[in-house]
């Protein structure tokens, strides 16, 4: 989810003027405002070698290390998604269930940096799928 999040990006309007603090930047009330969560997950100012997998980023004891609002799969605030835990429950459970049977490697045909369909709109879509090679695992009694 951070190596190639769902939604490339957020769309907010702003609900009154608001100045982007640091900046000399304004944005006025209505404004639209489009928030690349892509940008932010592979930008080395937020993640210290981004496009390395590294799982303890979200250790417990790392978290606090992570700058708030730059890891947003499914935004944040008021407006994030109210699916979330049922988002997460469901891919676990689905990965879980894809696991119990097979061990999943790159194919053959598989890319590092898969090619996003530029018609996207909310969920991103990989051009072409994304090919794994599945192999059955033998039955453990």
């Amino acid at each position: 989810m951070r190596c190639l999040p769902s939604p490339g990006f957020l769309i907010r309007k702003a609900a009154s003027k608001y100045k982007i603090p640091d900046t000399n930047v304004t944005l006025d009330e209505n404004c639209i405002v489009i928030i690349s969560t892509e940008g932010m997950v592979t930008d080395e100012k937020y993640f210290k070698d981004p496009e390395a997998f590294i799982p303890e980023r979200f250790h417990p004891d790392n978290i606090e290390k992570i700058p708030k609002c730059t890891f947003m799969p499914f935004g944040d605030g008021p407006r994030s998604c109210i699916g979330e835990r049922m988002g997460v429950m469901q891919s676990l459970a689905g990965v879980a269930t894809i696991l119990k049977k097979f061990t999943v490697t790159p194919s053959a045909n598989t890319i590092r940096k898969p090619r996003i369909d530029p018609n996207s709109l909310i969920v991103q879509i990989i051009v072409g799928g994304l090919p794994l090679a599945l192999k059955r695992r033998e039955k453990v009694n």
